[in-house]
């Protein structure tokens, strides 16, 4: 029997254009109402088998068997579009979705409050955590990562009454010591933002994610959700190659540095 497999999309604010106050490049990942809009109907009328992230994560930690090329949706950041713009559109179809959110954030210009996030959870939508303040996790010392991850899970649990199960990396950055801090803290499953299709079978607590841009063309995002070997080859390809980039600066940096 088949253990199935998922691509896990990874939404963040949508809408378009830059915001101020946001990170460097934060708009590149908006993307247009009407373009998340065509995306999500072109789901339905593909037919594709759309799961919970529940589902991804169960299979993850071998208690479930997905579907042959599933889909699955995520959103990071708790950008207030998640209530107002997302989740009209998810109810249209019955689809459901994993939301992390940073504490620091809610309520703030932009963000969801507590009363959205609680209403999201209440219409089955699941919460995870996106760090507290969306630190780049990786940055901070072991006791100050521990206590970002602690204190992002007590938050929400206190806020919304259930403990969150899942971490969502800021910035998409974590290492061995991080997925390891996550683990201790409570959380069951890290997701990341490697470009990779999951597939179900060897027991992870880390998920890939496909990030869906603000330049991510229909036939192209067809193509992705279809798991269609060719276009998960290039976004493979391309993410490995981003992340060589940023090691040769970062080491010519530190270099630079030492010479200095």
């Amino acid at each position: 029997m088949t253990r199935g497999s998922a691509v896990v999309l990874m939404y963040h604010r949508i809408g378009s254009g830059s915001l101020p106050g946001r990170e460097a490049r934060e708009h590149v990942y908006a993307v247009a109402k009407d373009a998340f809009t065509a995306q999500i109907a072109l789901l339905a009328d593909r037919a594709c088998p759309v799961v919970t992230f529940d589902t991804v994560a169960d299979a993850a930690l071998g208690r479930s068997i997905l579907p042959a090329r599933a889909v699955a949706l995520t959103f990071d950041d708790g950008n207030a579009t998640d209530y107002g713009d997302v989740a009209p559109v998810l109810a249209r179809h019955g689809y459901s979705a994993a939301f992390f959110v940073s504490p620091s954030r809610i309520g703030t210009s932009g963000y969801l409050t507590w009363s959205e996030v609680r209403a999201l959870h209440t219409a089955g939508m699941a919460i995870g955590a996106h760090g507290l303040d969306h630190t780049l996790l990786p940055t901070l010392s072991d006791r100050d990562l521990r206590w970002q991850l602690v204190e992002a899970r007590r938050e929400i649990a206190g806020r919304v009454g259930v403990a969150p199960r899942y971490l969502s990396l800021p910035g998409g950055a974590g290492d061995a010591r991080v997925l390891a801090t996550a683990t201790e803290a409570g959380y069951d499953i890290v997701a990341g933002s490697a470009q990779a299709r999951f597939r179900a079978g060897r027991r992870t607590t880390m998920i890939p994610r496909f990030a869906v841009r603000h330049d991510e063309s229909l036939p192209r995002f067809d193509a992705l959700v279809r798991h269609a070997p060719l276009m998960l080859l290039r976004r493979s390809l391309r993410y490995h190659a981003v992340r060589a980039e940023r090691g040769t600066r970062a080491a010519f940096a530190a270099w630079q540095r030492r010479m200095h």
